[in-house]
């Protein structure tokens, strides 16, 4: 009951100010209703939005995918830098003790600042190579 009262206290809100700042409807001469095809498109598009909201799991899936995909096809640019957010953060199945996986971290940061070392190290070699 609160729901509705307070549904409309804001319609008649809203009608008000609409009234003292915008003045009086502007009456056309033009039919303004809804014509059948209009009403189909904003139906479709109202569904639309519904159902997305109800059940966003398939449009999840679906950018999930695609971003997978994305991450596939870059993966060697990325490989190039030394990181790849496929493989980042997974922990193989093998059981690890506590201190290997130190040893472990520290090798792996070891790797990708000389990775990122040698791309620096190339690309200030190419840009050395071009006589501009």
């Amino acid at each position: 009951m609160v729901l509705v009262a307070s549904a409309l206290n804001g319609i008649a809100v809203i009608r008000s100010y609409f009234l003292i700042f915008t003045g009086a409807p502007l009456r056309s001469e033009m039919n303004l209703v809804l014509r059948t095809r209009e009403r189909f498109v904003v139906v479709c598009l109202a569904v639309m939005i519904l159902g997305g909201g109800f059940f966003p799991q398939p449009g999840i899936v679906f950018q999930h995918r695609a971003a997978i995909k994305l991450l596939t096809e870059r993966e060697w640019v990325d490989e190039a830098d030394g990181f790849s957010p496929l493989t980042e953060g997974h922990e193989d199945s093998e059981d690890h003790d506590d201190n290997s996986d130190d040893d472990d971290d520290d090798e792996r940061e070891m790797d990708h600042q000389e990775s990122l070392e040698h791309s620096l190290k190339k690309s200030r070699d190419s840009s050395t190579d071009d006589p501009d």
